[in-house]
């Protein structure tokens, strides 16, 4: 089931990361919304079950998801009434056009929080993080938000934080089988910058679409990012090490790696 995390939540540091868990939860039994009063029932022990797949938890955990429910009812996001033995009576917001919305899926949200690490609930935002990132322009079989192209510094300055845990998180995902990543290459400005195409696992195959041909090389906008960077890689190595020729071939070569980015461009 797909579920929707507002921007202004996860990008919020207004709401802590097991609030968000929460909030995800309660998403995911929005359905059973009574029609006329707006209000579903929720029992603590099974929104509990709905993320770990066991009722056997911490009395920690628990306590904690029923802060959390009271929490959010305090800021605003939702409405509750508070019945015995841990029930609530809960009315979610509705959609608001004028909000960007991260689309989960429930299920991803499920491997976090039974995979052995620690600190699932900044794992699950960065999750949020990345799928709210996607491109909500570029269409891949008439479908936008499927592709996401931000580097890797994009997520270090919005998260406050340093490259190794990004890059480690992007892995856990990976492993997960909750994202879908292919590393590729950019020429932009004369710089190569690596670009990480991503998306969810479940849109591996329109991913691969939008960055491959059918014989399966990559598609020109990133092949031509590939030449780029061996033909600036060459480059480098001989304006480092001028005198590995004579003046001569060094002339030449230097002549012949300026045509090929000069060409290239032309083609981007």
């Amino acid at each position: 089931m797909k579920i929707k995390i507002p921007k202004n939540m996860y990008m919020s540091d207004q709401f802590d990361d097991y609030e968000l868990i929460t909030y995800a939860a309660l998403k995911h039994f929005e359905p059973q919304t009574d029609y006329e009063t707006g209000f579903m029932p929720v029992i603590v022990q099974t929104l509990i079950y709905s993320l770990y797949g066991d009722y056997d938890v911490s009395h920690a955990i628990k306590q904690n998801i029923t802060t959390c429910i009271e929490n959010l009812g305090a800021k605003g996001v939702i409405t509750y009434e508070k019945c015995a033995n841990g029930r609530y009576l809960i009315a979610m917001p509705e959609d608001d056009p004028t909000v960007y919305y991260a689309v989960i899926d429930f299920a991803h949200l499920g491997k976090i929080m039974r995979c052995p690490f620690d600190r699932k609930g900044k794992l699950f935002r960065f999750l949020c993080y990345m799928m709210g990132s996607r491109n909500n322009q570029q269409k891949v079989r008439d479908r936008t938000c499927v592709v996401g192209d931000r580097k890797l510094g994009y997520f270090t300055d919005e998260l406050d934080w340093n490259y190794d845990t990004v890059r480690h998180y992007n892995k856990l995902l990976v492993d997960l089988n909750i994202i879908y990543i292919v590393h590729t290459y950019e020429y932009e400005d004369g710089v190569v910058r690596t670009v990480n195409v991503y998306g969810a696992y479940e849109d591996k195959e329109l991913i691969d679409e939008y960055t491959h041909n059918e014989d399966g090389s990559l598609t020109a906008k990133f092949e031509t990012g590939n030449h780029r960077r061996r033909v600036k890689a060459k480059k480098q190595a001989l304006d480092a090490n001028p005198e590995k020729y004579d003046i001569y071939e060094t002339h030449k070569r230097n002549n012949q790696y300026n045509n090929l980015m000069e060409e290239l461009d032309q083609k981007s």
